[in-house]
């Protein structure tokens, strides 16, 4: 019984980024130059799809990185491929840069009331000192007002 082989298929994949871009596959080095479109055995060519996807996603987002690998495979821009595949790509990067600046605020407030505690811990270690020097003062005087009581007797 002769098993049958599966034809070898291939598919494209296109660089449209402005840089050339080399990915590897099973420690096999592939190199695409920037606009150019190549040939790769199918698997070979989405997972150099993905890898492109990885470094030009802005988020890290499952469905974006969906459209962008798509894009690479169909050399359609992401803009016309998040509409196709009926994914908002502008409200998922909104929301990811939205979180990042609520990250960002959060991180500057904490060390803000970092900055502030030290300056209070500060504050009040003077004021202490300044309780313990005026205490050590009444003693002093009211030691002096006895010792001068003792002398006048």
């Amino acid at each position: 019984m002769e098993t049958q082989k599966k034809p070898i298929e291939f598919k494209k994949l296109y660089n449209n980024t402005p840089e050339d871009f080399t990915f590897f596959y099973d420690s096999a080095p592939y190199t695409i130059k920037a606009g150019e479109t190549k040939d790769f055995i199918d698997y070979i060519a989405v997972h150099g799809a993905m890898k492109l996807a990885d470094k030009y996603s802005k988020t890290s987002n499952g469905d974006e990185k969906k459209v962008l690998v798509a894009s690479f495979l169909e050399n359609i821009d992401p803009v016309t491929m998040s509409k196709k595949l009926g994914i908002d790509l502008d409200k998922i990067r909104k929301d990811v840069l939205t979180r990042e600046k609520e990250k960002a605020r959060v991180i500057n407030l904490e060390s803000q009331v970092a900055d502030l505690n030290k300056k209070l811990e500060a504050v009040l270690a003077k004021v202490e000192k300044k309780e313990e020097v005026k205490e050590e003062g009444k003693i002093d005087k009211r030691t002096k007002d006895y010792k001068q009581s003792l002398k006048e007797e």
